[in-house]
């Protein structure tokens, strides 16, 4: 099924078109407000007409379908190798989940290989044609994203009276079996959840909320790609109506869910919490107590996250905040939305762990301080001359403004840096300050770096109105000859100020010539 809308089919537009719904439904919608289907009511956002979408395919006929056919669970006698779905060859069996068998298949229209899902043995014989269709209508709808991590959705039909899905086929592991192997480090791990939740914030502009969210539905896509699977495919509601439908896997089951509420973005910011918590800890945050599938699933209710103690020094102190507030029983405290959630991941993405050589520090240092003693020169000046026309050596009116500048200089520029902004030589030479986790230094580490790193200037200009004592000028020399001395011996290269207050230089290559113009003029402007 497909979208046909005229050439002005855009946010901007005040103009109805024709808005052909996932159910096969066609209406009139005015992309810039959206709408609801009037056949099943399904929420169409404005902010979907903002994206791109993909073309989807037909959905064959299920309407009077009773009974159905699927792959068994059994691998080497499984009947459907070499059956061939409509124009696709199933090949060889790749994987399970609790909703459907995977396949490689062959598609021979298009001579390339994709991945076929077909739904498990007992799945449809206990539901509906309703809910299948339902089902199969989720899959559409995810059929219509267009994200890089997000698996893309081919083909869904039937063929035989057996509904299946033809997808995206990824060559890599999935990121349960990757973790299994070997455990992910942080910078892995939170790479991983930013590209995740971003896939969801473009889901929800859809209204789609995926409803299963683990480590097996993420699938490495390449070396620094992860996609999304199984969108919807865990919403099948049972037939069975005397008992409250329950979709998802347990260990990541959102309590809300329990009470009868939806899916919803905060659901699934619950399941990406325990996801999160399991590969940067690999164990659950709590286990699900209980001799009853039920009594389980009430665990998410009460119990309490358990972090390791010590905590590890290989995570930073601030992912438990972001952790417990995805794990938080209420969705109301959770994060309003994935916006939200997306800007705390992108805080905590580490800048970097190339450690800068001596010559860029050395170079961005000189360049530092010599735009300090430019800004101070003119109030040097104007001090030497205050004072020559003084009386009785005595200080006149009109030294004290230079003097107060002079002391106040060196502070004003260790406030700006110790408030996140980055130094014009650091910017020039792309650097940055960092902790052992590869993030931004905190304000009183960074003020006292600062001052450490600024006490030649800090001298110089204290020494322009008040004598300094030959203790003082001894200590900040020999201060001085350690840092250098230490860059140049230890293999870190860190200098004695690092290694006081825990913090790294690093290379900052990531940002673009025209970021860094952006970044530098932004700075200029703010001073």
């Amino acid at each position: 099924m497909s979208r046909t809308a005229s050439s002005e089919t855009t946010t901007s537009s005040t103009t109805s078109v024709s808005y052909r719904c996932v159910c096969g439904r066609s209406f009139e919608l005015n992309p810039s407000v959206g709408g609801h289907c009037p056949s099943c009511h399904r929420d169409i956002p404005s902010a979907a007409f903002a994206e791109e979408m993909s073309a989807t395919m037909s959905l064959s006929s299920i309407e009077g379908k009773t009974q159905w056919e699927f792959a068994t669970d059994q691998g080497q006698d499984d009947p459907h190798i070499g059956l061939k779905l409509d124009h696709f060859l199933l090949e060889k069996r790749i994987g399970e989940g609790g909703m459907g068998v995977v396949y490689r298949a062959l598609d021979t229209s298009l001579q390339r290989y994709v991945a076929v899902k077909v739904l498990r043995r007992g799945i449809a014989t206990n539901s509906s044609n309703h809910h299948i269709e339902q089902l199969l209508q989720e899959a559409i709808a995810q059929a219509r994203l267009n994200h890089p991590n997000i698996v893309t959705i081919y083909y869904v039909g039937s063929h035989n009276d057996e509904p299946f899905l033809a997808m995206e086929l990824t060559s890599g592991k999935t990121v349960a079996q990757q973790a299994k192997e070997q455990p992910l480090p942080f910078q892995t791990i939170i790479h991983l959840a930013v590209q995740i939740v971003d896939a969801l914030r473009h889901a929800s502009h859809f209204g789609i909320v995926h409803g299963d969210i683990k480590p097996s539905n993420l699938l490495i896509a390449g070396p620094s790609r992860i996609k999304l699977g199984d969108f919807g495919l865990a919403r099948l509601v049972s037939e069975d109506q005397q008992q409250k439908p329950v979709s998802g896997t347990p260990n990541y089951f959102a309590p809300e869910l329990l009470a009868g509420k939806d899916n919803s973005p905060q659901s699934d910011m619950y399941a990406l919490g325990i996801t999160l918590f399991e590969l940067t800890f690999q164990k659950l945050p709590y286990d699900l107590q209980g001799d009853t599938l039920m009594k389980k699933l009430e665990t998410h209710k009460t119990a309490a996250v358990q972090f390791p103690t010590p905590w590890p020094a290989s995570v930073p102190m601030a992912w438990q905040a972001v952790l417990l507030k995805l794990l938080a029983k209420s969705p109301e405290d959770r994060y309003a939305s994935y916006d939200d959630l997306l800007n705390e991941l992108q805080s905590l993405i580490p800048a970097g762990t190339t450690i800068a050589g001596f010559a860029p520090r050395s170079a961005a240092f000189i360049f530092d301080q010599l735009l300090l003693f430019l800004f101070a020169l003119p109030l040097f000046i104007w001090t030497a001359l205050a004072q020559q026309t003084s009386l009785a050596d005595n200080w006149g009116w009109t030294s004290w403004p230079s003097a107060l500048g002079l002391l106040l200089l060196p502070f004003l520029y260790i406030g700006l840096i110790s408030s996140g902004r980055r130094s014009l030589g650091r910017i020039l030479f792309q650097l940055r300050v960092v902790n052992s986790y590869g993030l931004p230094l905190d304000r009183q580490k960074m003020m006292l770096r600062e001052f450490m790193r600024c006490l030649p200037v800090i001298t110089l200009t204290w020494g322009a109105f008040a004598t300094t004592n030959s203790i003082t000028n001894t200590f900040v020399v020999v201060f001085v000859i350690a840092n250098i001395a230490t860059m140049l011996i230890r293999r870190t290269g860190l200098a004695l100020h690092d290694y006081l207050v825990g913090s790294s230089v690093v290379l900052d290559l990531s940002p673009s010539k025209n970021q860094q113009a952006s970044n530098l003029t932004s700075y200029i402007r703010s001073l």
